[in-house]
């Protein structure tokens, strides 16, 4: 992600101060220091004078820049000096002596960030706590950066510059989001209905299909019930019973003498 200042009010990073040329990284990014891509000078190096005043060798130049123990998981071998990632123990002022030139000072500040979500379009403001303990008196000192672009994404860093002398210095890491096009995309609760033309009528055929399928069949049924019932009033076509095929006698009576009687 890019590092910007705003134009005019603030400077721009990198600006030669008095003590030396001031880098600045926001904590965890990658951090290039841009005047060892300068230096040429085989057995050049960089290094960082720590807390106590002792001091520390970052890399060291060969055909190319090659970091030093400590540093070996952070960087690779470049043409410059790059840390991968920056930590707070990075801050603080580094050395790099190329060849017979004078040492160079360069000062690491390695600093938090805020966050800041813009629309595109919209107005981003930045306010420096700093400028208001400093100029307690200048009113509203909030920075406005009009009509935001998607390339003005990026790290934005606030300072005071007074005699040369940067003061405390402050980070704003901006994302821009994209705009909303339509008015219902600006506005969700005004989005309106359109209403719809009618669907054509489609006839039923199937249904009315299965429908009169159905009274078919159960006419035929109806029929069938009707015609067996005439057959069997007709006689036509039942076979008699067992009981009914039997024929009908006349009772006996009981023989007296030998000879039957008639009632």
């Amino acid at each position: 992600m890019a590092a910007h200042t705003l134009r005019i009010i603030l400077l721009i990073v990198h600006l030669p101060l008095v003590g030396g040329l001031a880098v600045d990284t926001i904590l965890g990014d990658r951090v290039q220091f841009p005047e060892t891509e300068q230096c040429r000078e085989r057995g050049a190096t960089l290094q960082h004078t720590l807390t106590g005043g002792s001091s520390q060798t970052v890399a060291h130049l060969e055909d190319v820049w090659k970091p030093e123990a400590g540093y070996k998981d952070r960087m690779s071998p470049n043409e410059s000096v790059v840390l991968n990632r920056s930590n707070i123990n990075d801050q603080g002022l580094y050395g790099l002596t190329c060849g017979s030139e004078q040492e160079k000072p360069i000062h690491l500040n390695v600093i938090t960030s805020s966050e800041k979500s813009v629309t595109e379009g919209q107005a981003a403001g930045f306010t420096s706590t700093t400028l208001l303990q400093e100029n307690s008196g200048d009113g509203d000192l909030t920075l406005t950066l009009q009509a935001v672009k998607p390339e003005d994404r990026g790290d934005y860093f606030l300072y005071v510059l007074k005699d040369r002398k940067r003061g405390h210095l402050q980070a704003v890491r901006m994302r821009v989001s994209p705009a909303l096009n339509t008015p219902e995309e600006r506005n969700p609760e005004q989005i309106t209905c359109t209403p719809q033309p009618p669907c054509k009528e489609r006839t039923p055929w199937i249904p009315i299909a299965i429908i009169a399928a159905l009274v078919l069949v159960a006419l035929g049924v109806v029929c069938r019930q009707r015609i067996c019932r005439s057959n069997v009033s007709s006689g036509g076509g039942r076979s008699p019973t067992e009981e009914e095929s039997q024929p009908i006698t006349e009772p006996r009576v009981p023989e007296e003498n030998g000879h039957a009687s008639l009632a």
